[in-house]
């Protein structure tokens, strides 16, 4: 005869009710821990990438056309990874992806108050000057370096739940 795991007490709805309300912490501290995450990073990226366009650190030629960029599109992916913690690495990425190349498109359509603000320093920081197919290429590839990195200090926290303790 099989019986239930403990038949002589009652299903306690209660306790099922505990058990989704810690599942629900715990998602929640998850989703917490990862925007901050992503928030932090984010933090560090924007003053490297305004360093390498505004000080002369005597790059070479490649580094301080290309770097620019590739930093601006992993702030992007981590801005990003802040407002949609909920959302997979790669789910972001399509969503960085789609927006840092819709913006270098944008770039090809005159808009004169976009085209006023683009003259400005938080213009030229924010939505660039000229289009580049280039460009989207950088971004792509800063992009999904995010993600990966993104993707791996998931895996870390799942492979180790203690790290939500701390």
């Amino acid at each position: 005869m099989i019986e239930s795991i403990d038949s002589s007490r009652p299903f306690n709805p209660s306790l099922s009710s505990s058990i989704n309300n810690v599942i629900k912490i715990t998602s929640f501290l998850s989703f917490a821990r990862r925007s901050a995450i992503c928030a932090i990073l984010l933090l560090i990226t924007i003053p490297i990438g305004l360093a390498v366009r505004l000080l002369p650190l005597g790059l070479p030629w490649f580094l301080y056309k290309y770097l620019g960029s590739t930093l601006w599109a992993v702030a992007l992916y981590w801005f990003l990874g802040t407002l949609l913690p909920k959302l997979r690495p790669r789910a972001v990425a399509t969503i960085a992806i789609l927006v840092a190349t819709l913006l270098e498109l944008s770039r090809l359509i005159p808009i004169a108050p976009i085209d006023a603000f683009r003259l400005t320093f938080a213009g030229k920081i924010l939505l660039g000057r000229y289009f580049s197919l280039k460009n989207i290429a950088a971004y792509i590839f800063a992009i999904a370096l995010a993600a990966t990195a993104d993707h791996l200090l998931l895996k870390r926290d799942q492979q180790n739940p203690d790290n939500l303790a701390n």
